[in-house]
């Protein structure tokens, strides 16, 4: 009862000092696994002979991956980002490369470390546990392999996720996110899962 009357009333002094807060932008790096399933697009497949009709391509591949992100947040609750993906390894030929553009919201606490102060009073509050869902939009490169070729297409990405952070020492934090993503290019369509985990640094 006591610790939520202090958090409360901390989170009260931090909503009437909001102008001169900050609250901290941090870098996030993690590595996991992207499972990706894709089909050509049908009216894409160019037909060379009228007799051996060609059947749009398909397939699922499981990529390594590593992630670096830039998080701004914008107040107490939410967040923007910048974020990249590129390849760590794969067994099967295939890959993906992203870069994208979004935002999260924080169900619980704040979105980031936040320092306030006021009449010569400084507050600095670090939550212990975060957990928030979030969407983003992006252009990817995928390379994918079909059962003649290997080939490539450029796909616009639409995707959503939820996550928790954990906070470890001063400046760094423990995070782990899962997401869905759905992607069209102009060849080929793909849908993915994402699972990682790594750490953040306050800056």
């Amino acid at each position: 009862m006591l610790k939520g009357l202090v958090a409360t009333s901390f989170l009260l002094s931090f909503s009437v000092f909001a102008a001169d807060s900050d609250l901290e932008s941090y870098l996030s790096l993690t590595t996991g696994m992207v499972n990706l399933s894709y089909a050509e697009v049908a009216s894409q497949i160019k037909q060379t002979n009228d007799t051996l009709k060609k059947e749009p391509g398909s397939g699922s591949s499981s990529v390594l991956s590593v992630s670096a992100s830039y998080h701004l947040p914008l107040d107490i609750k939410k967040e923007v980002y910048f974020s990249g993906i590129v390849p760590f390894s794969t067994a099967s030929g295939s890959a993906l490369m992203s870069a994208s553009f979004g935002g999260n919201y924080f169900f619980n606490g704040i979105s980031s470390s936040i320092r306030s102060e006021n009449s010569d009073v400084v507050f600095k509050l670090k939550p212990k546990i975060r957990y928030y869902a979030g969407g983003d939009l992006g252009l990817a490169y995928l390379i994918y392999v079909t059962n003649t070729a290997k080939k490539t297409d450029f796909i616009l990405d639409l995707g959503a996720h939820v996550g928790g952070i954990y906070s470890w020492k001063d400046r760094w934090n423990i995070k782990a996110e899962a997401g869905f993503g759905k992607g069209m290019g102009t060849k080929v369509s793909s849908t993915g899962m994402k699972l990682f985990a790594g750490v953040t640094y306050s800056l």
